[in-house]
């Protein structure tokens, strides 16, 4: 949690298959953040039902004001967690970031919310068209989305770069 002022912003953190993925965002948010924030660590197989109740508790155990919209961020398993519950919780959602997906599928209700797709350039060629071609997706259904891609693949989680700038991403829609 960051000690700025003013209500938080939660950031559900799902980290997949990247060992210390969730771990290291919060690190590099320590440093990283200009805004409050309370990160919420949650295991992308608990489904969208476990990510909606790990939400809950940690604004409810919160003893500070809460924003109403949190920022999801996910890495490979947990990027299609994310998008699962992007799709099932649009409305809870202000931001998301996903590297690394799977099965990129643009969710149904994503209108509202902002993205950051993200794909190592070192990754399988076929990966990073289908993240190209999500962002394209997202944009043509009206969606503000950014694209971060980065040289090598996402083996041990995407660049320590990639990460900063997920969280530089949901700090400017908590400014917003």
């Amino acid at each position: 949690m960051s000690d700025a002022s003013g209500p938080l912003t939660p950031i559900l953190c799902l980290a997949g298959a990247a060992d210390g993925e969730g771990d290291r965002l919060v690190a590099l948010a320590a440093g990283c953040l200009d805004f409050p924030a309370l990160l919420i660590e949650v295991d992308p197989g608990a489904g969208s039902a476990g990510m909606e109740k790990a939400l809950d508790e940690a604004v409810a155990a919160s003893d500070r004001k809460v924003s109403a919209g949190c920022c999801v961020y996910g890495v490979g398993a947990g990027a299609d967690a994310a998008l699962r519950f992007v799709g099932e919780h649009a409305g809870r959602v202000s931001a998301c970031a996903v590297y690394d997906a799977t099965a990129w599928s643009v969710p149904g209700e994503a209108g509202g919310v902002a993205w950051l797709v993200g794909c190592g350039e070192g990754d399988d060629p076929e990966k990073l068209w289908a993240a190209e071609a999500f962002q394209v997706a997202l944009a043509e259904s009206g969606c503000g989305v950014d694209f971060l891609d980065w040289t090598g693949g996402v083996a041990g989680g995407p660049p320590e770069h990639a990460v900063e700038n997920a969280l530089r991403f949901f700090g400017e829609r908590a400014a917003a």
